[in-house]
């Protein structure tokens, strides 16, 4: 199996080197204060993007595994016009930073990576757990709950590889 960069777009999204089915590392999406907003440290990420690439036990040319973002809708709420935007804007960093890469990029909805790691309508948590589970020799990447971010990069990258 060839290597794959697994990434959770979002301002609290992280990215995920997997090679021969061996999470190699995770690290968190790199997020800076513009005028009082957080927003995508693009520079970071296209460092981040490459270091991984590069990395000593990547295989060349690792494909890129994107979940295909979609506005979040919760039942007593609906996101304002300005965080739909901004959602919108972060994920088109993203892939902007993914294709110029000149790698091939590989797009996977959240409910279909879900599926496959058993974890559709499962709390952010199970993430975790499904994680350490899969990646035990890595469990070191996810000891907070806020680390659900990489674990899930980590699953897009098991699960959303065609």
């Amino acid at each position: 199996m060839a290597s794959v960069i697994g990434i959770d777009p979002g301002l609290s999204g992280a990215l995920a080197l997997i090679t021969d089915n061996r999470l190699i590392t995770a690290i968190d999406m790199p997020v800076w204060n513009l005028h009082g907003k957080n927003c995508v440290d693009t520079r970071e990420l296209e460092t981040n993007i490459w270091e991984l690439i590069h990395h000593e036990d990547a295989h060349n040319d690792p494909l890129i595994v994107l979940e295909k973002a979609q506005p979040v809708i919760l039942k007593d709420r609906v996101p304002s016009p300005a965080s739909q935007f901004s959602f919108g804007r972060t994920f088109g960093m993203i892939e902007a930073i993914c294709w110029g890469t000149g790698l091939k990029v590989h797009y996977i909805r959240a409910g279909d990576w879900k599926r496959k790691a058993i974890l559709l309508k499962a709390p952010k948590d199970a993430s975790l757990d499904r994680a350490r589970q899969l990646f035990p020799e890595r469990a070191d990447l996810f000891t907070r709950k806020k680390d659900h971010d990489r674990a899930e990069a980590a699953l897009i990258g098991h699960y959303g590889a065609p």
